[in-house]
């Protein structure tokens, strides 16, 4: 006896799909400027619920809020969540404070980045250094491995 296939799982399937691909789009390349991460976070899908700014929202039903959970403070967490199911905050607003947070975190790494892209000398330097420390513990290994198995000349 063959049962009817159940379709009761393509919504859930299509919505972590959509997820997954808001997530994937959100990829944030540490060499790009705030403007052009800006774009990407402004971008995010909120609460799919919420059509008008007017209405209430659901920080647990919003992509940009599992985003907000890495990078916001406590208490922007206590007041987005306050403040969101009332439409005490937009979505809009909501996702620029994400986006200073967000800022934030990626200036001390594009700092960094930038000193070694501005400094080719220091990366090879780097390099070198690290081939040599790599290159003794080989020989160290490979001398261990000879005596072992009585090769050791």
């Amino acid at each position: 006896c063959h049962s009817k296939p159940s379709y009761s799982l393509i919504p859930s399937i299509l919505t972590i799909s959509n997820k997954i691909f808001s997530i994937l789009k959100l990829v944030l390349p540490i060499d790009k400027s705030v403007t052009n991460i800006s774009g990407k976070v402004l971008n995010l899908v909120t609460d799919t619920h919420r059509v008008r700014r007017t209405d209430p929202g659901d920080p647990e039903r919003c992509l940009a809020y599992n985003f907000h959970k890495i990078y916001c403070t406590e208490d922007e967490l206590e007041m987005i969540n306050k403040e969101c199911p009332k439409a005490g905050i937009g979505c809009f607003d909501c996702k620029k404070i994400l986006l200073k947070r967000i800022s934030e975190k990626l200036a001390p790494i594009q700092e960094k980045r930038e000193k070694y892209i501005s400094n080719k000398n220091l990366i090879l330097d780097i390099l070198e250094e690290g081939s040599n420390k790599a290159k003794k513990i080989a020989k160290e290994t490979v001398d261990k491995v000879n005596e072992i198995i009585g090769l050791k000349y």
